[in-house]
Order: structure tokens, then sequence, then C-alpha cells
């Protein structure tokens, strides 16, 4: 509903239509940070509240209420505990949603930022064949290295995102 913009230096909000479109947002940037020169690390808050003001469908500026001061509240706490997200109890399945986001973030976590450039070639290609074509890599050395860094249990975690944050 409003974009995802840059609020205070290294801080991002928006206004998300329904809980498949954090989905959607979650996925992408996590997917496409990989294509970065630098090693991003990232905090995710997603809050139901009131917002007072009009939506802004241009920037996510200039837009206040309760739902966003507890957002702001709560990514502020997570960079207290040092955890990476924080789900409203107002959210239907919180505690299982909250687990399975725990869950992709910390298996994506675990990824090497040396090895960006092999991980960013699976997520947009899948097959090792074409990944190992397109780094110039043999096969066999590609093959084991998908393994190595659990792409099978990545594309499994990504898959229970999407189930349930797309049920009803």
């Amino acid at each position: 509903m409003s974009p995802l913009t840059i609020t205070l230096g290294d801080e991002f909000q928006g206004v998300l239509k329904n809980e498949f479109s954090f989905y959607e947002v979650l996925t992408w940037i996590e997917k496409n940070k990989w294509r970065s020169n630098e090693e991003i690390r990232l905090r995710y808050v997603l809050e139901y509240g009131q917002i007072e003001t009009d939506i802004n469908t241009e920037i996510a500026h200039g837009m206040m209420g309760e739902g966003l001061k507890i957002a702001r509240e709560k990514l502020s706490n997570l960079k207290k505990e040092k955890a990476l997200f924080s789900i409203s109890q107002n959210v239907k399945q919180a505690e299982l949603k909250q687990i399975m986001v725990h869950l992709y973030l910390s298996h994506v976590g675990d990824w090497n930022w040396r090895d960006k450039d092999l991980i960013w070639n699976f997520l947009e290609f899948t097959d090792y064949k074409t990944v190992a074509e397109r780094l110039q890599k043999d096969t066999s050395l590609i093959w084991k290295r998908q393994y190595s860094l659990g792409l099978d249990n990545y594309q499994k975690l990504k898959r229970a995102l999407e189930i349930v944050f797309c049920s009803r």
C-alpha cells in the first residue's frame, strides 16, 4: 500500500496490503541481498495496528499511528536482543509464523558472504548444471556445494513460509 522507504539511515518501513505481501517482500529482499557488494543482515517486524494518518502511497514517510509506533519499538528491542524477527500477536498463528521466519532467516544467515555469487546463482537458477555453466565451474563441485549450502532445505523453508503466510 505504501512503498518500502529508508527512514533512519539503516531502517526501512512500508505498509503492506496483507500477510502474503510480507512473505513476498521478505523472500525477495533475502534473495536479492546476495547481489549486493556489501554483506547485509536485516531485522523485520510485522505489526498490525492503527494508522491515524492517510496512507502515503508515494513514500512511507509522514504516516503516524499506534501501529507504526509499536513496530518501531519492537525493532529497537530486536536490536537489543540480537533477534531477527518480531510479529504482532494480532496475527493468526503468530507463534508458528514467528518460528517459521526465524528458521528461514537462520538458514540464510548461516551462508557465508564469500559465497554470495554462488548463492545468488542458485537462488536465481536453481539447477546446478546451469549454475556451474554460468560460473564456469565443474558440475560435480557445484552439485556438492548445492547440498553443503542446504539449498533443498532452503526451498522447503521458503515453501513452508508461503503456505503459512498465504493461509486464511
